[in-house]
């Protein structure tokens, strides 16, 4: 929370500009003068997760932990558009454990056609 209100008041008080720069999006604003708030940021949206009784939460968290490192290193100026695009594909994966989870799981038939023919290695 702390953090959309900084965000909200940052975007409200200073000018966003938003440009294309190879191939992503880069938003050039005010800068935030709590170094602390990316790391609170990251704390709540995915090391929160570690601490579930879920196995899926937690495995979550830890892909969307490495989703921002990943983000942060390939492409740190575009960070906020790379990383937004990381958390749309995971939340695939929330989609598929509210689809599947009353069948027990991932059936690999309705993911993967064929499956059933494949023989294990």
């Amino acid at each position: 929370m702390c953090f959309s209100a900084t965000a909200s008041f940052v975007n409200i008080t200073g000018p966003v500009v938003a440009t294309v720069v190879g191939k992503h999006i880069v938003y050039v604003m005010q800068p935030i003068s709590w170094p602390a708030l990316p790391i609170l940021y990251l704390a709540a949206t995915c090391v929160s997760g570690f601490f579930s009784s879920h196995t899926f939460v937690r495995l979550f968290g830890v892909l969307a932990l490495v989703a921002a490192i990943i983000a942060y290193i390939v492409h740190v100026e575009a960070l906020a558009s790379v990383w937004c695009f990381f958390a749309a594909v995971l939340s695939t994966l929330i989609y598929c454990h509210l689809r599947f989870r009353n069948w027990g799981g991932y059936p690999l038939e309705h993911l993967l056609p064929g499956v059933d023919r494949l023989v294990p290695l």
